[in-house]
């Protein structure tokens, strides 16, 4: 005799069962691993990148109100520059900085050996005339790292009028 509901009886009909399979099957399916439909990756190039101040120009604070000084030698300060560098890569990579001197307008070269620099407030090195490695890393950088760069002048007394020097920054992802 077919199974048949009666008004308080505990009895399932078909329609339950197949109710119940309905609603528990996309439970199943759903836990179920599936392959993603599309995959989102960001695609960062390998850079290595610096950013200098505007005004790149240093200039030493001689006025005439401290120059010519009581003695010699004597030492002035350029104002602080600011640089940045950023890199992505996952390779070392390094800062240098090149420092060549300009002949005046007779034709004559300053020494180097009067200019000395710091770099993030560490001590005074001497400026020499190959590139010299100023700040290097093995991993990418957390952002832009700030590179703090200050010079000095200690003037002997028979420094030549017109020096100047240009500095030249290169930033290298090495090998």
């Amino acid at each position: 005799m077919p199974a048949s509901r009666s008004p308080g009886g505990w009895l399932l009909s078909g329609w339950s069962i197949l109710l119940g399979a309905a609603l528990w099957l996309p439970a199943v399916a759903q836990t179920a691993p599936s392959k993603p439909d599309t995959v989102i990756r960001g695609l960062i190039p390998e850079v290595i990148s610096l950013r200098s101040p505007a005004d790149g120009q240093i200039d030493f604070a001689i006025t005439p109100q401290n120059y010519p000084p009581a003695t010699f030698p004597a030492r002035y300060l350029a104002p602080l520059k600011s640089f940045a560098v950023l890199s992505s890569s996952p390779k070392p990579w390094t800062v240098q900085m090149e420092i060549v001197a300009n002949a005046d307008t007779r034709g004559r070269v300053p020494e180097l050996k009067n200019v000395s620099y710091r770099i993030n407030s560490g001590g005074w090195l001497p400026v020499v005339a190959t590139p010299q490695v100023v700040l290097s890393g093995t991993s990418p950088t957390l952002g832009w790292q700030p590179i703090t760069l200050e010079f000095a002048l200690v003037l002997q007394g028979g420094e030549l009028d017109e020096e100047s020097f240009n500095v030249r920054f290169t930033a290298t992802v090495l090998p």
